[in-house]
């Protein structure tokens, strides 16, 4: 297990030194067919790196992270499209989040109305309530919990379930907290 967590380190570092690379050129390599030669030893170093990993919780989720999500990102980055090129004064680790996590930058809408003499926190839970607020969002975690805690006992008895149950249990997660 020290071994595997070694390359899981070692991935994330040449990932990190990579997205650094992509950073740097996104100044100095104009976009289009030049910036997206520079970048496609990157898409082809991130197809390559989860494979270094043999832990399926490991691995699984570096490859969802690196090899569908970065790449995909950069991809647009190389053609001036998507989030990591949306605004140019983005910095580093903005950068890398953006790059490597399923995020979004959210621009803030200037409201053409006139201020309501209403304080700001009545006017946010009567037009936008927090979500995960109340009784309903309280139950909702706790049947993800719940469902969790079954999951994490279920892979005790994985010598005795079906392969193709195990692969289902191994996606549940992620439709759990999507």
């Amino acid at each position: 297990m020290e071994g595997e967590i070694l390359n899981f380190i070692k991935v994330w570092i040449t990932v990190l030194i990579s997205l650094c690379f992509c950073y740097s050129i996104r100044n100095t390599v104009p976009k289009g067919t030049k910036r997206f030669l520079s970048v496609l030893p990157v898409v082809c170093l991130f197809l390559y790196l989860p494979l270094k990993i043999s832990s399926v919780h490991l691995g699984g989720s570096t490859a969802f992270f690196v090899a569908w999500l970065a790449n995909f990102k950069i991809l647009l980055f190389a053609f001036g499209k998507g989030p990591l090129s949306s605004d140019p004064s983005i910095s580093l680790p903005l950068f890398i989040a953006l790059a490597c996590l399923p995020i979004k930058i959210q621009q803030k809408r200037k409201n053409k109305e006139t201020p309501s003499p209403e304080p700001r926190l009545d006017r946010q839970s009567k037009e936008n309530p927090a979500p995960g607020r109340g009784k309903e969002g309280l139950r909702s975690y706790a049947i993800k919990g719940v469902l969790l805690a079954m999951l994490i006992r279920a892979y005790d008895y994985s010598d005795y379930i079906h392969p193709n149950v195990i692969l289902i249990m191994y996606s549940f997660p992620r439709l759990l907290y999507p």
